[in-house]
């Protein structure tokens, strides 16, 4: 007994070392309980990309940039925390460029906190939660998913497969002046402009989603679109059972990032195995041809082409893309899925943004293909 409580007391006594060495080592936490790798450390690179969601997404770690997460839950705010880790790698004159993926609130005051300091520093905002003047004054580049075109879509994908109903379904009622309101008001005048009867489902219980599905009146030809991720798990099930289309989703790559919910294997660094693990899942489940997603994870998108146009501008010393140029980063890394990309346009004054670009793509329909959404184009009555 004495030589395996040795060897136990050994084990133990390594693994804490590791453990403590470890942390302290490699920086893993500051005291104050800011975001993974926040320290300055050797193994420091010119891009840093922070991601202010708790979704990692299925691109994984990137050998082109250093990807630091937001500590959730934390006593400290996301804007402060943001704050502090842009104060932090911007004191680094290794770091070229910092990527914040999504800008959320309090972005544009700490871009423009960091920029006097680091005149000299590339600033990237990805699907910013800000006022689009406050964020294009104070970053060097911005680009958003463009979700007015997004929304539009799902309709324009259930008027080409023949629904006559789309219903709206939420777990509760969205605010009308708040980001969902506004989606839900697209897709109310874009099912009218189709010729489409448009249903609210907005619900207070999760418990009474699947009953939604009893409101169907012309069976197949009933298109939902799913608000929520609470909502989506439950409704999309019940619909893959009962029939209907899922014809657009928000978060719109929700699924992708959580095949699993569909009964697919979990999120690969690979998005086409994605899709085609989902593919597999719900064709099984009796769902092809009913079941539309985007072409390819947005926000994986972006960051993916983001990182290849600093590479680029770092090493070339060139200024920020242009659209063309975007695009052509965004099919690069997307294995070219047809993507549509424009300046913003400020829509009280007509002037075009100089620096931030807004972005769809072509639709994808599981076990059917590709939907050519991005050869067409969003009327401007949808804008805001």
């Amino acid at each position: 007994m004495k030589p395996c409580f040795t060897l136990t007391k050994i084990i133990v006594l390594s693994y804490f070392l590791t453990l403590v060495l470890g942390l302290s080592c490699s920086g893993k936490f500051d005291r104050e309980g800011l975001a993974a790798e926040a320290q300055l450390s050797s193994d420091a690179k010119e891009i840093v990309i922070i991601n202010t969601s708790s979704a990692k997404g299925i691109q994984g770690e990137t050998m082109a940039a250093r990807r630091l997460f937001l500590v959730k839950p934390s006593e400290i705010s996301p804007a402060e925390q943001l704050s502090r880790l842009l104060a932090v790698q911007g004191a680094d004159t290794r770091v070229k460029a910092i990527v914040v993926s999504p800008a959320i609130r309090g972005t544009a005051s700490a871009f423009a906190s960091l920029r006097e300091k680091r005149p000299d520093l590339l600033l990237y905002a990805i699907d910013s939660e800000e006022d689009y003047l406050e964020i294009e004054e104070s970053a060097t580049f911005v680009v958003s998913t463009d979700q007015e075109a997004v929304a539009y879509s799902a309709v324009w994908a259930a008027a080409r497969l023949g629904c006559t109903r789309f219903v709206y379904v939420a777990s509760r009622p969205p605010q009308p002046d708040g980001e969902a309101g506004h989606r839900q008001a697209v897709l109310a005048k874009a099912a009218a402009e189709f010729g489409l009867d448009f249903a609210d489902a907005s619900l207070v219980s999760n418990e009474a989603l699947p009953l939604v599905i009893g409101m169907k009146s012309a069976g197949s030809k009933t298109a939902f679109y799913l608000a929520g991720e609470s909502v989506i798990e439950p409704m999309l099930a019940a619909i893959v059972q009962e029939g209907g289309i899922v014809a657009g989703m928000y978060p719109g790559s929700f699924l992708m990032e959580h095949p699993e919910l569909a009964g697919a294997a979990p999120p690969v660094a690979d998005p086409a195995s994605v899709l085609a693990s989902l593919e597999k899942a719900i064709g099984l489940q009796g769902g092809s041809g009913r079941l539309v997603l985007p072409g390819y994870p947005e926000g994986a998108a972006l960051e993916a082409a983001v990182i290849l146009s600093l590479q680029q501008s770092i090493q070339n010393k060139t200024g920020k893309p242009d659209s063309a140029q975007f695009h052509v980063f965004l099919r690069q890394v997307t294995s070219n899925i047809s993507w549509r990309v424009d300046y913003s346009m400020d829509r009280q004054t007509g002037v075009r943004s100089r620096n931030h670009l807004l972005v769809f793509q072509d639709l994808y329909l599981i076990g059917r293909g590709y939907l050519p959404f991005t050869k067409g184009t969003i009327p401007d009555g949808y804008r805001r």
